[in-house]
């Protein structure tokens, strides 16, 4: 909620010229004159605001109090006037003026509290004087003044209505009777009439995400919101009359540190120490009555910037996120846009979030709810009650709103402990609480107007980060199909993406780095290797080589390996097939390359997911390819083996073919002749 910054009230300078001291016969002549004169311009009309150069005085006002709303009714109005400049300022009094004009509207009670308040007249009695005529109101001075008039003489005759009021300082710089204003204060006053107006406070329960998944979260924040700021919120929302809205990601997270949890930093993860402030904090806000509660979208999403930038998935994702959140379910939804901010681009929301009114701060048109041109039903909050102890003319500006508002009722947004602190300081015995289940079911009365009020959003590369993170759990989901990480991906998209990182990028920032030491490819990378052989020798023209693939999660993965070569022509390996490894351990894969000539190639290995998703880096395998070589040696062998198989048969072929030639024909062959009668010498004659 947009805070309006606390306004001193200055004075308005009397622009007459500075004569020197006054004698004492003008200063007598001046008493007489000045107080015939005083009253005469008391009834001139003359405006609230007049033009001021260099103040003379300064006048603030410090309370105003009504006491009855009749004609005998009192308003007395209290405050201060000093003279910090040191200016030449005689016969200081102080007089109360008003406009008698009543206001209604929301647009014109923030004007009549603004820098330029309606023209109004002097009330002619009930000056308050401060110094006497010859008397100067000396630099550094300062004096406190009371005013008191009756409804009847201020004019203010129609209860139930607005009405400006202020004190002006009246002196002169010469002590003469040339009375002028030289400083004045307004404010808006509400005079309540017979009947009260509801007013519905809303306690916002949401904080900064910080979880990464189930039972881990990226560091202790919430535990500390639990114990400080969000423990008193709760106990703001257990209160009588009070109404509710949580945010369904803080349900999620605080029910999940109930449960016990870690908090990861950098590669470790320790036990978190919130568990026991967290399930005192969720049992409490399960005792708070239902009837006067409501929920937001999940996580807060960046709705006006993510139209801007093209994102629907932003608002489709926080729409799913919320649904799933069953405990939350039957609460009605209340869709807050970026900044309280209702835009062009608010239009462009889900189907689903048609019947679920929007909540805003920049109407102009008074009413707890309201229709905008389109048909949807606006919760116009708040814009002016700020946050911690208010000053005292933005006191009067937000029960001036309030009294406005009327039948209509108010919606006051609280989502700080200082917003609960300013509440009760604009809360009025003419106020009566109404829980926001009435709200939401009553029919607008009020057709909606809309200032131009420019939201700050997500940048652009804010969002190209969250797309990244998409892309990142999507390979994630294809690795590990069962990861319960990757099952809550909706989530976690939805969390990064929230308004809170608007304000504060570098919480994003660490929330997201987080993310990727979790689901990013040097994560995915870490959880997978890939072991082979650096070199491989194919001895034919197609060989089996092994792979060795470790799973390092604790969940399976599903997977498979790519191989590409710097010469493809001449060795090709084909994908190997899917594979399933369970949670830490590891699974031999076979390739079969496929060579068509000799020679040396380079192959580079690498897991990838089933859709094709990188894994691994690569690793590098040499493959010699040999196999042409040892056919030659085959063929080598054998035709050596046939000729000289060739060359036995041809001799024996040749010797039988002379012995049969040596033979005489028809001749029996001869005896055999032992060789040592082969040697004996004929006998002589």
């Amino acid at each position: 909620m947009a805070r309006v910054p606390a306004r001193v009230l200055r004075c308005r300078p009397y622009d007459g010229t500075v004569n020197p001291r006054p004698t004492a016969l003008r200063r007598a002549l001046a008493v007489v004159l000045g107080m015939l004169l005083t009253g005469a311009a008391a009834a001139v009309l003359v405006p609230a605001a007049s033009a001021a150069t260099t103040p003379l005085v300064t006048v603030e006002l410090t309370s105003v109090t009504v006491t009855g709303s009749g004609p005998d009714g009192q308003l007395e109005l209290r405050g201060r006037v000093s003279n910090p400049t040191g200016s030449q300022v005689y016969g200081l009094r102080m007089a109360m003026w008003r406009s008698r004009d009543p206001i209604d509207e929301l647009e014109t009670v923030r004007r009549a509290a603004g820098d330029n308040p309606p023209w109004g007249v002097i009330l002619p009695s009930g000056y308050d004087k401060i110094s006497e005529q010859d008397e100067v109101f000396a630099a550094g001075t300062v004096a406190d003044f009371v005013l008191h008039a009756t409804l009847a003489e201020l004019g203010f005759d129609t209860p139930g209505m607005v009405y400006a009021v202020g004190a002006r300082a009246l002196g002169t710089t010469d002590g003469g009777i040339g009375f002028g204003n030289v400083g004045q204060a307004s404010i808006v006053v509400p005079i309540p009439g017979q009947q009260s107006v509801p007013v519905t406070r809303l306690v916002v329960l949401t904080a900064p995400p910080t979880k990464l998944a189930t039972n881990l979260f990226g560091n202790e924040n919430l535990a500390t919101e639990l114990a400080g700021r969000l423990d008193t919120l709760l106990t703001a929302a257990a209160e009588p009359g009070m109404s509710w809205a949580i945010d369904p990601a803080l349900y999620d997270e605080v029910a999940d540190l109930a449960n016990g949890y870690q908090v990861r930093a950098g590669d470790s993860a320790t036990p978190g120490t919130g568990q026991r402030v967290a399930a005192e904090w969720l049992a409490r806000f399960q005792r708070l009555d239902q009837r006067a509660g409501a929920r937001t979208l999940f996580a807060g999403p960046d709705l006006t910037g993510a139209a801007a930038e093209g994102e629907p998935e932003v608002a489709a994702r926080a729409v799913a996120a919320t649904a799933a959140v069953a405990r939350l379910d039957r609460l009605p939804l209340v869709v807050v846009p970026t900044g309280d901010v209702y835009a062009d681009t608010t239009d462009a929301l889900p189907t689903g979030l048609a019947d679920a009114p929007l909540l805003a701060t920049n109407l102009v048109t008074a009413g707890a709810l309201q229709s905008a041109p389109d048909g949807r039903r606006v919760l116009a909050s708040a814009v002016s009650l700020g946050s911690g102890q208010p000053t005292f003319d933005n006191t009067q500006l937000v029960l001036a709103e309030t009294l406005v508002a009327g039948p209509s009722g108010q919606l006051r947004v609280l989502r700080e402990p200082a917003d609960l602190v300013a509440d009760d300081a604009t809360t009025a015995v003419w106020m009566t609480p109404r829980p926001v289940a009435d709200l939401l079911t009553a029919t607008p009365a009020v057709t909606a107007e809309f200032s131009e009020v420019t939201a700050a959003t997500l940048t652009a590369a804010q969002f190209a980060a969250v797309d990244r993170l998409e892309h990142d759990f999507e390979a994630y989901a294809a690795l590990a199909p069962e990861s319960t990480i990757a099952g809550e991906s909706t989530a976690a998209l939805a969390r990064a993406a929230s308004t809170a990182w608007i304000a504060d990028p570098a919480g994003q920032k660490a929330m997201l780095s987080a993310f990727d030491d979790l689901v990013g490819p040097a994560a995915m990378a870490e959880a997978v290797t890939l072991d082979a052989s650096p070199r491989f020798v194919m001895s034919t023209r197609s060989n089996q080589f092994p792979l060795t693939v470790t799973n390092h999660l604790t969940e399976p993965i599903r997977v498979k390996v790519v191989v590409a070569t710097d010469n493809p022509q001449r060795l090709a390996i084909p994908d190997s097939d899917l594979i399933s490894i369970p949670a830490g351990q590891s699974q031999t894969v076979t390739i079969q390359p496929e060579a068509t000539a000799n020679g040396i190639a380079i192959a580079r290995a690498r897991v990838v997911t089933q859709d094709g998703q990188r894994v691994t880096p690569d690793t590098t395998i040499t493959i010699e390819m040999t196999e042409l070589g040892f056919i030659g040696w085959v063929i080598v062998i054998a035709s050596g083996l046939v000729v000289v198989a060739a060359t036995v048969l041809r001799i024996r072929q040749v010797r039988r073919k002379a012995a049969a030639q040596a033979a005489p024909a028809g001749a029996a062959a001869p005896e055999h002749v032992p060789a040592e009668d082969a040697t004996t010498e004929p006998r002589n004659g």
